[in-house]
């Protein structure tokens, strides 16, 4: 559960806008994460689709860009 307290900061690298969303990737320095790990970002449940020590990817459906602040 998103208790609304932010424990880190990440900066946007790249957003790729295509028919099925976006694809965002965020600098982070979370440590270790694995590909379907979830994790909020704005307060958005986001599901991590690639990952490198210092930088993830999340998929942004049509759906949540429709409703959230990602859009």
């Amino acid at each position: 559960m998103f208790t609304g307290l932010v424990t880190h900061q990440g900066i946007v690298l790249s957003i790729d806008v295509d028919s099925m969303g976006q694809l965002c990737v965020i600098q982070h320095d979370l440590g270790v994460l694995t590909i379907g790990e979830s994790i909020s970002i704005n307060g958005v449940c986001l599901t991590v689709v690639s990952t490198t020590p210092t930088q993830l990817s999340v998929h942004v459906s049509p759906e949540t860009l429709s409703i959230t602040s990602f859009k």
